[in-house]
């Protein structure tokens, strides 16, 4: 709660609101599935600066569930002095409870073992303290953290994969992660599981928008797992690769498809070439994107103006000659050059330059930014701003002789 969703730019308000109307979401699943308790395993809000009428918001919603919601602090939102879990609206709703101690506590149907974060990073197990084993009740644990496999460049709280087993509980609901994930032991008995955000966070989750009912009927029991859908908005992501004329039409068709574009956030991540015969379908999909849907975005493609051939060469000794082939580079158009080689180490010129009937041409490895007319030994410009470069015999690239 709280993120701020910059990423989709003036769609941020909404993005944060469906936030808040996922949490409803979240109550009123536990109401229609009977739950007994709410379980809420850390990372509630984005940091421990959000606006602290969000808080009192997030506390309104919570405490509109029958029954208790118990809560750990996660890296996001860590206890620490002046943090969110200070703010009074825990204290006046009685069915809301805060841990911020790593201790059991009983319950009349089963032991909880909550383990609060105190810092944002950490390289501690968090259910190192966690024993189990002699529990006469279903012992459920609560932890935020990475269970171990997950690939991540800094500390940040591990678990082991069979932190359940080894700590003695019948289940371990973990937050952190924003997908659901489910860890089955050898038996293919789930004791641990991500349920993942209830509102998806960011293009690129696999699997979030999540809640998951979780049933146990007793001490040792193979937990019964559930996911139910909470989240509200479909972020979608389009991967294509042009490498032919009127591929592009294929994205359109996709996009035509989606069923609620209203509540979908669109990104084409496009790749590949643009051929002069897609320019107007380009066009016809960003209008698309910004038009049909609540947000919508696209990675631009390389433009490449291709006529009827092109080639690339890795080495300054390729010369293809063909007079209908042209260099189709991501900064510049190049428009009838019979021949041409060029290194694997150009450097972009400025994305408007292009070039006019020449003979041959060559770009030099490391080149800078300047022109040389090689015919007639002076320079045509130090900037390698032209819009264009009138008919010569030959011509060349910067790091060339004077």
């Amino acid at each position: 709660m709280g993120m701020r969703a910059e990423s989709v730019g003036r769609m941020a308000e909404r993005v944060r609101e469906e936030r808040l109307a996922a949490s409803q979401r979240v109550v009123q699943a536990a109401v229609d599935h009977r739950a007994e308790m709410l379980l809420l395993t850390g990372d509630v809000f984005e940091d421990n600066a959000v606006d602290r009428l969000l808080v009192r918001k997030v506390g309104e919603v919570l405490r509109r569930f029958p029954g208790p919601v118990y809560i750990i602090p996660g890296n996001h939102d860590p206890v620490s002095p002046g943090s969110v879990w200070e703010h009074m609206v825990w204290k006046e709703t009685e069915n809301i409870t805060v841990f911020t101690k790593a201790e059991p506590a009983e319950l009349e149907t089963c032991v909880l073992f909550p383990c609060p974060l105190r810092e944002k990073y950490s390289s501690k197990d968090p259910t190192a303290w966690i024993n189990a084993h002699e529990a006469a009740k279903p012992a459920i644990g609560l932890a935020h953290g990475n269970v171990e496999g997950v690939a991540t460049g800094e500390a940040d709280y591990p678990i082991p994969r069979d932190a359940a087993a080894r700590r003695g509980l019948d289940y371990l609901a973990l937050g952190h992660w924003h997908s659901f994930a489910r860890y089955d032991d050898s038996g293919g008995v789930c004791r641990m599981a991500y349920s993942g955000t209830h509102e998806t966070t960011k293009f690129g989750e696999r699997d979030s928008g999540n809640a998951i009912l979780v049933e146990i009927s007793g001490r040792g029991a193979p937990p019964i797992l559930t996911p139910i859908r909470t989240g509200g908005l479909d972020w979608r992501t389009i991967e294509h690769s042009v490498v032919q004329p009127s591929s592009l039409a294929a994205v359109v068709q996709q996009l035509n498809q989606v069923a609620q574009p209203a509540s979908t956030l669109a990104r084409a991540h496009l790749d590949g070439i643009l051929f002069l015969e897609d320019r107007q379908v380009l066009k016809q999909l960003e209008e698309i994107l910004t038009s049909r849907f609540l947000f919508g975005a696209s990675s631009r493609l390389r433009r490449r103006s291709v006529a009827k051939s092109f080639a690339v060469c890795n080495s300054e000794t390729s010369s293809p000659t063909s007079c209908s082939s042209r260099l189709i580079c991501s900064w510049r158009a190049l428009t009838s050059c019979r021949a041409f080689a060029i290194s694997s180490m150009v450097r972009p010129m400025d994305s408007n330059f292009s070039l006019a009937d020449c003979s041959a041409w060559r770009f030099c490895s490391n080149s800078p930014l300047s022109l040389w007319k090689v015919s007639a030994s002076r320079r045509v410009s130090a900037t390698g701003s032209l819009n264009s470069l009138a008919p010569c015999n030959l011509w060349r690239s910067g790091g060339c002789p004077k």
